[in-house]
């Protein structure tokens, strides 16, 4: 029966969304949150600063489409000024592996990426889900 074996794969996160198409081995979440203290920091701005947090799950194509276009932005965004004139720091939470923060930053669907200020604000982002869409809405007026 298909439907244990895909339960199976959804639930191990051996499934493949997990996994490197060009040799069927398991990918490596640099980018992603690992261990308690850390995501606390992580996530917590510190003055004059900006964290723009993806959260996603890798079972969620939406996410599996938008993930690459986050970790460029990630790449040349990261320290950078913001529109805001805030020094960004991009982050992502896999929210299988977190799923309290999914909850303390009211997640309700994947992939959602929001801008958390060092006022204490949380801005959810509602542009498209590419680099091009986050380059408009977090660096350039155009």
């Amino acid at each position: 029966c298909v439907l244990p074996i895909f339960y199976y794969m959804k639930r191990s996160n051996e499934g493949f969304a997990n996994r490197d198409m060009n040799n069927n081995k398991p990918r490596k979440e640099s980018n992603a949150l690992v261990s308690g203290t850390d995501i606390k920091s992580r996530l917590n701005p510190g003055k004059g600063e900006c964290v723009v947090a993806l959260f996603y799950a890798d079972w969620c194509p939406h996410c599996q489409h938008f993930k690459p276009h986050f970790q460029r932005a990630m790449k040349d965004f990261n320290g950078k000024l913001g529109k805001d004139g805030k020094k960004m720091r991009l982050e992502m939470v896999d929210c299988d592996a977190h799923k309290e923060l999914s909850r303390q930053y009211d997640v309700s669907g994947y992939p959602t990426v929001k801008i958390l200020g060092d006022d204490g604000t949380q801005t959810e982002y509602g542009g498209d889900r590419t680099y091009e869409g986050l380059r408009k809405y977090l660096v350039s007026d155009d």
